[in-house]
């Protein structure tokens, strides 16, 4: 089944109906590709490794003073 929003044809003949009687897919055809281009965040158990928080320097100053002593 092809897509409609893509469908050439079908988008020139509906364009010449009035307004009123337009489909929504088709008034609303650009927030529809912009929705569907939208990439969607990974959750879950398949989603790789989240990046390691950035330490602050304050706690490494405070291992260094440990370690001093």
């Amino acid at each position: 089944m092809a897509n409609s929003l893509d469908d050439v044809q079908l988008a020139n003949r509906v364009n010449e109906w009035p307004h009123p009687q337009q489909p929504f897919w088709f008034v609303n055809r650009q927030q529809i590709k912009d929705h569907i281009a939208r990439p969607v965040p990974c959750q879950g158990a398949g989603c790789p490794p989240a990046a390691p928080a950035h330490q602050s320097p304050f706690i490494t100053s405070a291992q260094r003073m440990r370690r001093r002593r």
